[in-house]
């Protein structure tokens, strides 16, 4: 997940809003299936330069880490100093 332009409390909130939003989709034509999301966010400040592909790359290794316990959960990581 990216997220640009946000105080750097709110990715969590807005990250397991989305989870949760996913959680409630229900399908017509088979009621009992259910979504779940694992979802990966690499935190930065602003005063980082970090190159997208790393953080792309960050974040995918924080989805794959919620897969791998569990699944549907946010994990999130701060990268920089």
């Amino acid at each position: 997940m990216l997220i640009f332009n946000i105080y750097y409390q709110r990715y969590k909130e807005i990250a397991e809003n989305l989870r949760l939003k996913a959680t409630q989709i229900r399908f017509e034509n088979d009621p009992e299936f259910r979504l779940s999301l694992s979802i990966g966010v690499a935190v930065c400040g602003p005063d980082e330069n970090i190159p997208l592909e790393e953080l792309i790359d960050t974040a995918d290794k924080q989805a794959s880490l919620a897969k791998s316990r569990g699944k549907n959960s946010v994990y999130s990581i701060f990268c920089g100093k």
